[in-house]
């Protein structure tokens, strides 16, 4: 027969804390076939619930709130509704989360098969990113076959992605154990066993920072029984450039390392500088400058996806026709100036001393007369150096072209690296150490530049020693030491070529902590390095 319930409030507490509160009202018309209905509102305490013993302590959260109505209708057609509202999120002290509101429609047929969709709807300081997640499906045999689309019209990317922070695994209190040696077993099984389908990408526009936006993310994945591949995955770059991506993850069951990866990634028209200042806008300006093109064929093979991540490497070829490279910091050039214009206005002091001694019959001491010789010496030679600095720390360049590529050893190799300008040219070799579990950018650089000049800037590097003495079809001549460059690729580290620089040119050797100090900007310790303050 029919029934009804309606409970006004069933509430959970720990001590003076409610942790849960609920209000239900379900009940059923008369008739076997008659679905059971169910509404209700539910009101949960965060940062209480997710502090229980059950939850592992895996919250950070110092408030927040979920609130939530919903309604079923549980029959032939199972079918839920629920719009869920988690607000007012605080980690810690002050920082705070977006406003995130879900609403849920999900219908479960009587032969298995299903349809959900979930808008989400993400707001923080008057910005809101919108996404739209839909999918339908049906049991196939031991797996189930999944059709589903997500879509967007704006994605805030910080604003997306640090929804996952207030849920983020605290430290266990127990030490972790390390991790048996030997080889990583391999997977039996792919990760995606008992899925197969599609997924549709659709992404108006991601904004990851003020100056960066990507727009028209567009492409298909599909899921097959050993295989997950990547179709025509497209993006346009806000700063100019337009990206393409295809490729896949294929399983073969039985081996040592039963996980391939194979990807083909694309770029065209990269504005590399107008993209770097958006990616780090406090960096200064990038080594380098200019529209480019890309392409790279990555593979790997793992045991798992963790390794297979890990062991990725392949081939990058990009060219330019024409931009900016930097391979010194202009914190540099602005730092030997400024010592050199001190030391001018020292040497003119001296000189007009010599004048007025002369004017009145009078000799100067031989030490001071010799200091200012000495002075005027120097600073004609610091001249020479600016004028080689100011050669290299911006080198307007026709053609660019890089080739980089990974060996056996997981190091990736510089195979070519050529810079050309009209009155400089530089061919460099190197390439950066492979250390586990650290990002390409961060691992360690190693990079040699052999150049070469013609023209005007052959005769400023004549000036300063730096001139070889051999002339190629092409009129450039080689230079006579290496342009060095360490670090890191994230932070290249020229050290190396200001101390050899100002060896060559001034024959005057920096210590490792002079350079770093000079590039700060510290100009008394280069006067002190020079001999001019007592």
């Amino acid at each position: 027969g029919a029934w009804q319930a309606d409970i006004s409030e069933l509430v959970a507490r720990e001590g003076a804390t409610t942790l849960v509160s609920l209000a239900l009202k379900a009940g059923q018309a008369g008739g076997a076939a008659q679905p059971m209905k169910a509404t209700g509102r539910l009101s949960v305490d965060l940062p209480a619930v997710l502090a229980q013993p059950a939850a592992s302590g895996s919250a950070v959260l110092s408030r927040g709130t979920l609130r939530g109505d919903f309604t079923a209708s549980l029959g032939v057609t199972q079918e839920l509704a629920a719009q869920l509202v988690f607000s007012d999120l605080i980690a810690g002290a002050e920082e705070k989360f977006p406003r995130v509101t879900v609403d849920v429609r999900a219908d479960v047929r009587a032969d298995g098969s299903f349809a959900a969709r979930a808008p989400v709807l993400v707001e923080k300081e008057g910005r809101k990113s919108d996404l739209m997640i839909a999918a339908s499906g049906k049991p196939e045999k031991e797996a189930i076959s999944i059709d589903a689309q997500v879509a967007s019209t704006r994605l805030h990317l910080d604003d997306v992605k640090i929804l996952g922070a207030p849920f983020a695994l605290v430290a266990p209190a127990e030490p972790v154990k390390a991790p048996q040696s030997g080889p990583v077993p391999p997977d039996k099984e792919p990760l995606w066993k008992g899925v197969s389908g599609k997924m549709t990408l659709s992404l108006s526009e991601v904004v990851y920072s003020p100056d960066l936006t990507v727009r028209d993310v567009s492409g298909t994945v599909r899921i097959g029984p050993a295989a997950v591949t990547i179709e025509a995955l497209k993006a346009v770059l806000g700063t100019g450039g337009q990206v393409a991506v295809s490729g896949g993850v294929n399983f073969t069951p039985a081996v040592a390392k039963p996980y391939s990866l194979k990807a083909d990634i694309a770029v065209a028209n990269l504005d590399s500088g107008t993209t770097l200042k958006a990616l780090k806008p406090s960096d200064g300006l990038p080594l380098v400058e200019g529209t480019f093109d890309l392409t790279s064929k990555l593979a790997a093979t793992g045991a798992n996806l963790a390794t297979l991540a890990d062991m990725a490497r392949g081939d990058v070829r990009i060219s330019s026709k024409g931009g900016i490279f930097r391979p010194l910091p202009s914190s540099y050039l602005e730092t030997f100036v400024s010592a050199k214009n001190q030391l001018a206005k020292r040497s003119e002091q001296a000189g007009a001393l010599s004048v007025l001694a002369g004017a009145i019959g009078a000799r100067l001491p031989t030490a001071l007369g010799g200091a200012a010789s000495k002075a005027q010496q120097l600073v004609e030679r610091m001249g020479d150096l600016e004028s080689i600095l100011r050669l290299i720390a911006e080198v307007k360049f026709d053609q660019l072209t890089l080739d980089v590529g990974g060996d056996t050893n997981l190091d990736t190799v510089l195979r070519d690296l050529t810079v050309t300008a009209p009155e400089l040219r530089f061919v460099g070799t190197g390439g950066l150490k492979y250390r586990p579990d650290v990002p390409l950018w961060k691992q360690a650089l190693s990079l040699k530049l052999a150049g070469a000049a013609r023209g005007k800037a052959a005769e400023v590097m004549k000036k300063g020693n730096l001139l070889g003495e051999t002339v190629d079809s092409l009129g450039y001549v080689p230079l006579s030491m290496d342009v060095n460059i360490d670090g890191t690729a994230e932070n290249p580290d020229t050290s190396r070529l200001v101390t050899a620089l100002v060896d060559k040119v001034l024959g005057v050797q920096l210590q490792p902590g002079d350079v770093e100090k000079i590039r700060q900007g510290d100009v008394l310790v280069l006067l002190n390095v020079l001999g001019q303050l007592k």
